[in-house]
């Protein structure tokens, strides 16, 4: 969510708004454990909602169980 110059949710509502680009399922990779980026982003259409952890081998695990 927090990313440089432009932060995820925008990210998520600029695609959403696009109808050529709404049905691409979009997964929200976040350090964010904050209800309100949760409720946000589902609300503005994201298809999952995934806390990454700080292991990057933990992170691979979690990306492997998405797929």
């Amino acid at each position: 969510l927090k990313m440089p110059k432009v932060d995820g949710l925008e990210v998520l509502r600029t695609i959403k708004s696009d109808a050529a680009l709404r049905p691409i399922p979009v997964v929200m990779l976040t350090s964010s454990r904050e209800e309100r980026d949760l409720a946000e982003s589902y609300a503005l259409g994201a298809n999952a909602y995934v806390v990454k952890p700080v292991d990057p081998a933990d992170l691979m695990a979690k990306i492997q169980a998405l797929s």
